[in-house]
């Protein structure tokens, strides 16, 4: 293990966030803490073709409501390829706020080799001095030895960075079989519009670790004091995993005009009576377009692949009277909160789906329309915008988009 001391500037976004969100008085610390931040892989050793789960743990930390960590694997490339992260029994699921997480890279293109996650707790510290931050799956690729090494660690309460120790590890892939097992993956957020009874589908996958298999019994849930929360539903409820295969599972998630704007804890929990693994989803309701103008949106095409070589998804705009449609500023469109999708110039004003009505053509780019979703499933996506010169200057409008 290699031992190092770190102070890092945090990102700017996490600071702002601590100081916006964080309780106005601080944790008393009851001892001088030691502050340890580690990396503890569960097993220090696995075969080729097996799956294994390391956590970004700490030990005895003083309470704290933020961390922006990045990890690096592969010091030995083709041991170690990360397969997703999540938060399941983390320090940092305080209360019933789940964690806003403004980073989640897993070797992707962004970050090769490594692995970054950015969170804030909203309006609490974290539950205890040790324990998980976060864990990552990894698939063991190859032989060898490679080291884990934390080579950013910014801690903070609220906006004060917290000066700790820092323990590096080391995984080799080893000839000791591993324990069967099975992991849940799914997006971390979701984000939906409040004013209007609304609903998203989203997947959720159960992946089969070396050589799991059996029945799981699937479980949705909100943890919340607040009236006419979301409600969650799993469908089907029940999933069987084959050895070393996945399955997919629908989350889908409803709210009424009556549901507050609030971040709400969701939690997607799997059983089959001696495992059980649970990972959390934070439920972002917005409130932004409650007074605005509803639009009429049609998608064309209505269903995409997610290969498809399609270059455009098109969205029929229309207005109720007396709006125009010359008044929408079309740098204002946005799908999904996602600004810059519109293609310029590509907006039409027309009648293309011939039902008496004006409608504005507007283009997006396909590729980037599916990189604002979760994988295969049913949305129901917004289209927002902005109306000059008009009383109520926002519109906004709901369409169902399937991704297979």
């Amino acid at each position: 293990m290699v031992f190092s001391s770190r102070r890092i500037r945090l990102k700017t976004c996490i600071t702002l966030l601590l100081a916006g969100l964080s309780p106005l008085i601080l944790p008393t610390p009851a001892h001088a803490f030691s502050n340890i931040l580690t990396v503890d892989p569960n097993q220090a050793t696995a075969p080729v073709n097996s799956t294994i789960t390391i956590s970004v743990s700490v030990q005895d930390f003083q309470p704290f409501n933020g961390a922006d960590i990045s990890l690096q694997y592969d010091s030995t490339p083709g041991v170690l390829n990360a397969v997703s992260a999540d938060l399941e029994n983390s320090i940092m699921l305080a209360g019933s706020f789940p964690p806003l997480v403004v980073v989640d890279c897993v070797n992707s293109p962004v970050c090769p080799g490594e692995v970054h996650i950015a969170a804030a707790i909203l309006g609490a510290f974290t539950s205890a001095p040790s324990g998980p931050l976060f864990n990552i799956h990894f698939k063991v690729v190859g032989s060898g030895t490679t080291a884990l090494h934390i080579f950013k660690d910014d801690i903070a309460s609220v906006n004060v960075l917290v000066p700790h120790i820092t323990v590096d590890g080391s995984f080799s892939s080893a000839p000791t079989p591993p324990s069967p097992d099975f992991f849940i993956q799914a997006a971390s957020f979701v984000m939906m519009a409040q004013g209007i009874n609304f609903s998203t589908t989203i997947p959720v996958t159960l992946t089969s670790a070396n050589g799991y298999s059996g029945t799981l019994n699937l479980n949705a849930s909100i943890s919340t004091t607040l009236p006419n929360p979301p409600v969650v539903q799993l469908n089907p409820a029940t999933a069987t995993l084959q050895p070393d295969h996945d399955t997919t599972v629908l989350l889908t998630i409803s709210i009424t005009g009556k549901t507050k704007p609030e971040h709400y804890l969701a939690t997607i929990t799997a059983t089959d009576g001696v495992t059980t693994h649970s990972i959390p989803i934070d439920v972002q309701i917005l409130a932004y377009f409650v007074g605005g103008v509803r639009a009429t949106i049609t998608l064309d095409p209505s269903t995409v692949q997610s290969s498809s070589n399609r270059r455009y998804l098109t969205a029929l705009i229309e207005l109720p009277f007396p709006y125009s449609l010359s008044q929408i500023i079309l740098s204002t469109i946005t799908l999904n909160y996602q600004a810059g999708l519109v293609t310029r110039p590509s907006a039409r004003i027309g009648d293309r789906n011939q039902n008496g009505v004006p409608d504005l053509a507007v283009r997006f780019l396909l590729p980037d329309v599916i990189a604002t979703l979760h994988g295969p499933g049913t949305y129901n996506v917004i289209i927002t915008g902005v109306i000059t010169g008009a009383p109520a200057p926002e519109f906004y409008g709901f369409a169902q988009l399937v991704l297979t």
